[in-house]
């Protein structure tokens, strides 16, 4: 068979949970911003009205990725990353003080920068948590760094507890792959028997060959 790749797809509420560290400055940047357009203290009209937009942007934006659901494609870019970092580099406008060296304003700077980055740079990013399957083995990358990878030879058996995949190997050792974030989970769940199911018959003897072993067997020694 050829070699199975399943991207795994995040849930609504990892998504949500991924994205909160970019809601709460927003809501806070337009709170503020609506608050001085309000009482009339704010540092210049166009960037205060340049608050309100790029904040309820954002907004938007998550309310119509919600919205989407979880089967959504993976869009090549991240709009929600790349409006986020507009908020940071807002805020780091809003703080910084030309009068000073170093300061926060400047670490808003690079994290806006680095947001900026994750958001054009998101088709590659949404990529890496991965479920690769071949007739030789699998792997399986929930995260960045340390997949879960073993040769179908090693393989004892393949069990599914809840959104948790655990695989006992022929030493009786248990290797766990946690699938709870990943929206799409049933696909690489089913992935992963068809596979060991195929391999396990590919190792099966032939009828013929169990025949030979038997006939072998019963007339033993001369």
């Amino acid at each position: 068979m050829e070699a199975e790749r399943i991207v795994l797809r995040p849930t609504r509420r990892f998504m949500l949970a991924q994205r909160m560290n970019h809601i709460v400055p927003a809501v806070t940047l337009l709170l503020a911003a609506v608050e001085g357009l309000g009482s009339g203290h704010h540092k210049s009209l166009w960037l205060t009205a340049l608050e309100v937009a790029v904040s309820g942007a954002l907004l938007f934006v998550l309310i119509r990725d919600l919205r989407r659901g979880e089967n959504a494609p993976a869009a090549r870019v991240s709009l929600f990353d790349v409006i986020a970092a507009a908020v940071i580099a807002l805020e780091a406008v809003h703080r910084y003080n030309p009068l000073k060296g170093f300061q926060p304003a400047t670490m808003y700077f690079v994290i806006a920068a680095a947001t900026l980055v994750l958001g054009l740079l998101h088709h590659r990013i949404a990529a890496v948590p991965r479920a690769e399957l071949s007739d030789d083995g699998f792997s399986i990358r929930t995260r960045p760094f340390r997949p879960l990878r073993m040769a179908w030879r090693d393989v004892a058996a393949i069990e599914r507890r809840g959104d948790v995949a655990v695989v006992r190997t022929a030493t009786g050792r248990s290797e766990k792959a946690n699938l709870r974030a990943c929206a799409n989970r049933d696909e690489v769940f089913a992935a992963l028997d068809r596979r060991f199911a195929a391999y396990r018959r590919a190792q099966a003897p032939t009828a013929p060959e169990a025949g030979r072993g038997e006939d072998a067997t019963a007339a033993g020694p001369a």
